[in-house]
């Protein structure tokens, strides 16, 4: 859901590479997602639920019923 939610909010996918093997690279040696600079009405409520939403820690990762009451997707 993280990777949709980012791609419909800034166009491109968080993880790029040039084939799989490069994508898969770039999700396991990335520490935390990078925002791209320049898009200023993205919220920070919204950076938030996206990073929430792609925390390597699945038990750390925010749960479907904590989507529903984050801030962000409250506003929606």
């Amino acid at each position: 859901m993280g990777v949709i939610l980012f791609t419909l909010v800034y166009g491109i996918l968080p993880f790029r590479g040039a084939n799989d093997k490069e994508v898969i690279k770039s999700v396991t040696s990335t520490k935390s997602v990078e925002f791209p600079r320049g898009k200023k009405e993205v919220s920070k409520k919204c950076m938030k639920l996206i990073s929430s939403l792609l925390n390597k820690n699945p038990k750390a990762r925010i749960k479907m019923n904590d989507i529903y009451s984050d801030e962000w997707y409250a506003m929606t």
